[in-house]
C-alpha cells in the first residue's frame, strides 16, 4: 500500500545502476567481490521505474539510452545473466534487450506484483548460492 501511494520524483539514471551493480559483482577493485567459482551464478536484477532522464553528461534520453546499452552489453559479456523489472514506466524495448533472455525481462503494472516476479526469478536461480 505504501508502495502504491509513492509519487515518483526526480530523475533516472539506469546506467548507473548496472554499473554499480556491475561492479559489486566483478573480482576487482573498487569492491574486489570473490573470484567467481566454477559453480556460481552471476546474476544482476535491474529495477527501474522510469525513462532514462538525466545522467552527468546528458539529458538526452537517446544518448543516456546508448550509454545503458553499452552497459548491458558489457554485463552480459561478462557471463553475468540480467534479469530486468520495468515498474510502471520506463523504455521497455531497452530493457528487454538488456535482459539476458526475453522470459528475463519482466512487467509490473502495479507493486503488489512484484513479489511474484521476484518468486518467478527466484525459482529460476534454483542453483543459488549466496557468498561473502
Amino acid at each position: 500500500t505504501k508502495i502504491d501511494a509513492m509519487t515518483p520524483t526526480g530523475n533516472t539514471n539506469v546506467t548507473i545502476g548496472m554499473s554499480w551493480g556491475f561492479q559489486l559483482l566483478m573480482p576487482v577493485a573498487p569492491f574486489n567481490a570473490p573470484a567467481f567459482a566454477p559453480d556460481l551464478d552471476k546474476v544482476l536484477i535491474i529495477l527501474t521505474d522510469g525513462d532514462n532522464t538525466q545522467n552527468r553528461w546528458s539529458s538526452s534520453q537517446s544518448s543516456i539510452d546508448a550509454r545503458t546499452s553499452k552497459v548491458c552489453d558489457n554485463v552480459k559479456a561478462a557471463n553475468i545473466r540480467v534479469y530486468t523489472v520495468r515498474v510502471i514506466d520506463g523504455n521497455a524495448t531497452l530493457l528487454k534487450a538488456c535482459a539476458s533472455k526475453p522470459t528475463m525481462y519482466y512487467e509490473v503494472n502495479q507493486a503488489i506484483e512484484l513479489t511474484s516476479v521476484f518468486g518467478s526469478i527466484a525459482q529460476n536461480l534454483a542453483n543459488l548460492r549466496i557468498t561473502k
